[in-house]
């Protein structure tokens, strides 16, 4: 049985462009969140309408998965107010890892 490696952000995986952007992409996701939803694995994050574009978000999980390989990414449309669901999943302890992660984003009880 092969050791998994600890969780934690690579942003050297990124050239400092991509990091620049990076970081304006994550300010605004975490900013466009309006409802969290615990998932046995992880997280869906449910996005305010018009705070950003499908592709700013494809943009955002590709430079998310440089970063922290071990998320399991996924993009979903449906709900009216909130339109947009990002997943964030993982194996075990990415819960809690999410949770500090992503700091400005209210995950509720």
């Amino acid at each position: 049985m092969t050791e998994k490696a600890p969780f934690a952000c690579n942003r050297n995986a990124m050239t400092k462009e991509e990091r620049v952007r990076y970081e304006l992409l994550r300010g605004k996701f975490e900013k466009a969140v309006c409802a969290v939803a615990e998932l046995a694995n992880g997280y869906s994050f449910r996005l305010l309408s018009g705070a950003l574009s499908l592709e700013d978000i494809a943009e955002w999980v590709e430079y998310e998965k440089k970063c922290c390989p071990f998320f399991g990414l996924g993009v979903e449309t449906g709900l009216e107010e909130c339109p947009i669901a990002v997943r964030i999943t993982g194996r075990e302890g990415v819960k809690a890892f999410i949770r500090a992660e992503f700091v400005e984003v209210t995950f509720g009880s």
